[in-house]
């Protein structure tokens, strides 16, 4: 009997070496949260054709280096469009980096299937602590 309370007794002891735990998570990063939405918040604007709420999402710098018709032409090329944002990535402080596919059909009774761009978008964070998209898809 007294083997038998040993043989548990090194079982308890031993559970520790056989378990496994999970490895940690990575810290979130509030920074890349807030750049994240702000791209998906401006892509949401292009999808919907919302101009107006995607001027609220350009950079001042961007602004200064692009023409109204080109922003307009952006916000309005295809009647049906959609996007994809891939997992970003820091680049210096204060600026972020996402890949994004985007697809568009020139019109919805085309049979065609949507052709996908994909390029990056990029995110500057304000001295006002907002995120702002630094070039036009």
């Amino acid at each position: 009997m007294s083997s038998y309370f040993s043989l548990i007794f090194i079982l308890i002891l031993g559970l520790p070496t056989f378990a496994r735990s999970k490895p940690a998570s990575p810290p979130i990063d509030p920074d890349y949260v807030a750049a994240l939405a702000a791209a998906n918040n401006f892509l949401h604007a292009w999808q919907a054709h919302d101009e107006e709420s995607g001027m609220l999402l350009i950079s001042d710098d961007l602004r200064l280096h692009s023409t109204a018709d080109a922003v307009s032409l952006f916000f309005s090329a295809h009647p049906q469009q959609t996007y994809e944002i891939a997992r970003g990535r820091k680049l210096a402080p204060g600026r972020y980096q996402f890949p994004i596919t985007l697809w568009q059909l020139s019109s919805p009774s085309t049979t065609s299937h949507p052709k996908p761009h994909t390029t990056t978008l990029y995110l500057v964070r304000t001295p006002k602590n907002d995120w702002l998209v630094d070039n036009l898809p």
